[in-house]
């Protein structure tokens, strides 16, 4: 519960999906804890922060 476990879905043969996921994982190099890049794909990405935490409750019973 305490990890930050991520997964990218990259398409196949596509070169700007590639580069983006890189983009993100370079970004994480940044960060200082788990909870500053929480913070950060939180402002970036509202709707979907939002979504994968209520997700993430669910699954774990929070």
């Amino acid at each position: 519960m305490e990890a930050l476990c991520l997964s990218f879905e990259i398409q196949k043969d596509n070169p700007q999906s590639k580069q983006y996921g890189a983009k993100i994982a370079n970004k994480m190099k940044e960060c200082l804890s788990r909870d500053d890049f929480i913070e950060k794909l939180k402002k970036r990405y509202p709707f979907q922060s939002s979504k994968v935490i209520e997700d993430y409750r669910n699954f774990y019973g929070l």
